[in-house]
């Protein structure tokens, strides 16, 4: 019971502290940034800290400081390992930087998404349906799974771009060619000939192209 006691009123400290910064921020970004970052010294185990971490990503984005929102995003995916919207953004920011260490991360956090969408069930629902509502049901089921196609195709993209970045070919080329397998694009098909032109194998980039060049320009990713 003591030890509930002095945890709740660390806690009850740490949030009238956060609520403090942030009205003594009022409507300014940079210093709203600055006081969650002193926040954060002060109470590193605060309770509310996954927030303060989501909103210093967005407020660094704001200011386009992009180191500062990464670290918030890496910091709340150590909290939050499951958070494949902050991977996500992770990913953008580690791309944008065009590190070798950081194309490694973001390849990663790309691999835990994948891995996590790949085990999620085709039925969301867990059921087929009555026989009323059994048409609106399928085609709830039609939509999600258009929905979660989409989203692959652009994980794996995603995934073969910075290994191509990264020179890793035949893992970039098996990335595009599942995103492909998934929903045909033209993006996927320019990158396959751009390896294979770093390849010098021509008559592969020339039928990747011409594949491009007439597939519809809309494409997932």
């Amino acid at each position: 019971k003591s030890q509930a006691s002095t945890n709740a009123k660390k806690g009850e400290e740490a949030d009238a502290a956060l609520a403090k910064a942030v009205r003594e921020a009022g409507n300014d970004q940079v210093a709203l940034v600055r006081k969650l970052q002193a926040y954060l010294i002060q109470y590193p185990d605060g309770p509310r800290n996954a927030a303060v971490y989501r909103a210093l990503v967005e407020g660094c984005q704001q200011l386009r400081d992009d180191a500062c929102a990464l670290e918030s995003a890496e910091k709340l995916i150590a909290l939050h390992p499951d958070d494949s919207d902050m991977m996500l953004v992770a990913v953008h920011l580690l791309e944008e930087g065009n590190d070798e260490h950081g194309l490694t991360r973001a390849s990663g956090y790309l691999t835990r998404i994948i891995d996590r969408v790949e085990k999620t069930p085709p039925d969301p629902s867990g059921s087929e349906g009555s026989s009323a509502g059994g048409a609106t049901g399928a085609g709830e089921n039609v939509a999600w799974q258009a929905t979660q196609d989409k989203l692959r195709a652009v994980l794996y993209a995603t995934r073969g771009r910075i290994e191509e970045r990264q020179r890793l070919y035949a893992d970039a080329t098996k990335d595009f060619n599942a995103s492909n397998k998934i929903i045909h694009s033209s993006m996927a098909e320019e990158h396959l000939g751009a390896i294979a032109e770093m390849q010098r194998d021509l008559p592969e980039a020339i039928r990747h192209y011409l594949t491009a060049f007439v597939l519809p320009e809309e494409s997932p990713a």
